[in-house]
């Protein structure tokens, strides 16, 4: 489908713009966002766009896997000859998409950061991605300072009025033949992310006729009633937040007192209190048998947090319990 512009990627499709403008732009871009945000759709339409202001332009578009690959001097393109150096076609391309640099390791980094500071002084664009923040990524300080001077956009999860959007443009035939209750409950099934969005689309169109009345609620429901999401339990949601912050359940639950591993288990109190209706004393058996005070604690602190990691895992994490 085509870009759809919403409210959580608006500036990310700008930043894609200016990228693709010419020489007078900042070269170089880090999309980041959970998986499923479309950053993967966003590099190809700046691809795209390279394309069509220059046919002879040469594009590229690779993993941090392959990068590392590239770096062990083991990784060669299917059909072409291993160039004289390991990084050489990544430097002449005029256009570079590296995706999921949150998986390059520490080690690798430093060349990254050689890599982008070649194809700056050259004025070559480069586009890259990430699941996580650049402050949560483990770089060597040249990437990391490389990374920060160009744009650094962050994509948001899809909120239900934005899913609601794209399931429309994804299955348009949902608008007519299903109701408005109906089609809300389709798209928190779905999830924040255009994979799901995209997944639950085939799904009607495969069962929506193009003919006939609107379907009631009750009728929709039962139709797809196979796209409903079992309720996440607070196992799951420990393991949510777990995977958020980069950290094990045995840490959350362990005594632990690092700042960062501190701020994951109260933001995973704060979503078992908001998600379940465990007591306080359940949440502090779960979250390694902690008493009801340390609980009673950590949600005040959560109640009024302005931390930017705390206030951003607490939107995300939710609306991944929402669905």
């Amino acid at each position: 489908m085509s870009w759809l512009k919403l409210p959580e990627n608006r500036l990310a499709g700008r930043a894609i713009e200016l990228l693709a403008a010419g020489e007078k732009t900042p070269a170089q871009l880090l999309l980041w966002g959970p998986p499923g945000t479309g950053k993967t759709r966003l590099g190809s339409r700046w691809l795209k766009l390279k394309r069509a202001e220059n046919p002879d332009a040469k594009l590229l578009r690779i993993t941090s896997q392959e990068l590392s690959l590239r770096l062990r001097g083991v990784f060669v393109p299917p059909g072409q000859q291993a160039p004289k150096s390991r990084l050489g076609s990544l430097r002449r391309a005029d256009a570079l998409v590296l995706e999921d640099i949150h998986r390059l390791t520490f080690k690798r980094s430093a060349a990254l950061g050689r890599l982008l500071d070649h194809r700056a002084s050259r004025g070559r664009a480069t586009l890259l991605t990430s699941r996580e923040p650049l402050h949560r990524l483990e770089l060597d300080e040249g990437a990391r300072g490389r990374l920060g001077a160009g744009l650094v956009v962050g994509i948001q999860p899809l909120g239900l009025a934005s899913r609601l959007k794209a399931l429309d443009k994804l299955a348009p035939l949902s608008r007519r033949r299903l109701c408005d209750t109906t089609r809300e409950w389709l798209a928190r099934q779905a999830g924040p992310s255009w994979r799901g969005l995209a997944a639950v689309a085939r799904v009607l169109k495969a069962r929506l006729a193009p003919d006939g009345p609107e379907l009631d609620h009750p009728a929709g429901r039962k139709l797809l009633a196979d796209l409903e999401k079992p309720k996440l339990r607070a196992p799951d949601l420990i393991r949510l937040t777990a995977r958020h912050f980069g950290v094990t359940e045995t840490a959350i639950k362990g005594k632990g007192r690092q700042p960062s591993l501190v701020l994951a288990r109260q933001v995973a109190m704060a979503i078992l209190r908001r998600h379940t209706e465990l007591s306080l004393e359940k949440i502090g058996a779960l979250l390694g048998g902690r008493d009801s005070a340390t609980v009673r604690h950590s949600l005040s602190k959560m109640a009024a947090t302005t931390h930017p990691m705390a206030v951003s895992a607490l939107r995300e994490l939710s609306q991944r319990a929402e669905g």
